[in-house]
Order: structure tokens, then C-alpha cells, then sequence
């Protein structure tokens, strides 16, 4: 049972979507993959997190969870309240600043495949890519 994550820029082009759905489409079916890790800061975690639910219509046999950053002070944001979310205790062990580098480190500790949409070399999203090829996950890049 083969994991995967994503990381991408807070703004994404609407027309990422198609190429995204096809990518997580090819690798359930043609990598194993059946559990996916997604964050929830920004417009491509929320773009991620629409295609996993459109996929798993398809296939029913994925799960995937919204790994947290930080513990939500009330209760989850609506569009959160229907999906399995993960706060691991690695990431709830470190000061609030570190919080988002810490989660991403988590997810790609716990994965073999990273999903990436980055087109600049600075930055959280680059940083976790980075990251991922010292850890010698497979790398996608869209």
C-alpha cells in the first residue's frame, strides 16, 4: 500500500485541476497508491483535496486525510468537517512557526510519492520538494 502528498504554491491556475486529477488517476492505477496526505493552506491543497474526492468515486478503495498544521482553536473550518483530518504529535510538539515545515516533513516521512506543482526555488512548497528528493521520494512535477 503505496502513500502519496502534495505540495504547491497558495496560487495555482484554475486549469491545474484536469492535469491534476489525471496524475492522481495514473497513480492509483499504475503506481498502487491508496492513501494520500494533503495540508490545508491554500488554493492548491483545497484544488488537491476537491480531485481526491472526485477520484475516489472512482476509486472507492483510496482514503486520504488533511494532515494538520497547528490544532484548530474551535472547531474545524466547514469545508473540513466531513474529512478525515490527522494533527500528528510530531508536528504539535514544535512552536507555532515551524508548525507548516514540520507537517510537510511528516507527510513526506510517511509517503513515497510527492505530487508537486512549484515554479519557484524559494518557499515552503520548494522546501518541502527539496526535501523529498534527499529522502529519495519519487518526485512528480506538474
Amino acid at each position: 500500500m503505496a502513500s502519496a502528498c502534495f505540495f504547491g504554491h497558495r496560487d495555482v491556475p484554475v486549469d491545474l485541476d484536469s492535469v491534476l486529477m489525471e496524475t492522481i488517476t495514473d497513480i492509483v492505477k499504475n503506481k498502487g497508491v491508496t492513501n494520500f496526505y494533503v495540508g490545508n493552506n491554500g488554493r492548491f491543497d483545497d484544488m488537491v483535496l476537491h480531485a481526491l474526492k472526485r477520484v475516489k468515486q472512482s476509486f472507492p478503495n483510496i482514503s486520504y486525510c488533511v494532515v494538520l498544521s497547528y490544532y484548530p482553536q474551535n472547531k474545524l473550518p466547514f469545508s473540513l468537517q466531513h474529512v478525515k483530518t490527522v494533527f500528528p504529535a510530531e508536528v504539535a510538539a514544535v512552536p507555532k512557526k515551524v508548525a507548516i515545515i514540520r507537517r510537510n516533513k511528516w507527510m513526506i516521512d510517511h509517503s513515497e510519492f510527492v505530487v508537486s506543482y512549484v515554479r519557484r526555488n524559494f518557499g515552503g512548497a520548494a522546501s518541502a520538494v527539496e526535501y523529498a528528493k534527499k529522502k529519495e521520494r519519487t518526485v512528480i512535477s506538474l
